[in-house]
């Protein structure tokens, strides 16, 4: 995760703001807890 603070990428998209390191987080962790796609992990 260190490496992933250095990329200063942003995007905003519909008043929101997110980094590519708080991104990739989501995606791992919601895969360990079980849930298979972007659906699941945005409900």
């Amino acid at each position: 995760m260190e490496y992933f603070k250095e990329i200063e990428t942003t995007e905003e998209h519909k008043g929101y703001c997110f980094s590519v390191g708080e991104a990739l987080a989501i995606v791992i962790l919601s895969s360990i807890c079980g849930l298979r796609n972007v659906s699941q992990i945005h409900q």
